[in-house]
């Protein structure tokens, strides 16, 4: 049994290794750190709920 789970490891590692080292998964990241920097950079940061918004209902 042991035999075909590290079997079954190593076949996914092997797939992880070669989808992390693909062009569309840095394509993917790329996209996906754009968007959060320019929402970060937004307007819209300020409507969302900062780290303090809890501590509000401490403070009372």
């Amino acid at each position: 049994m042991s035999f075909f789970y590290s079997l079954g490891m190593r076949v996914f590692l092997f797939i992880e290794k070669a989808f992390r080292n693909s062009k569309l998964f840095v394509l993917i990241f790329e996209i996906m750190l754009s968007v959060e920097k320019s929402f970060l950079n937004s307007y819209f940061k300020n409507i969302y709920p900062s780290n303090d918004f809890i501590s509000f209902f401490k403070k009372e």
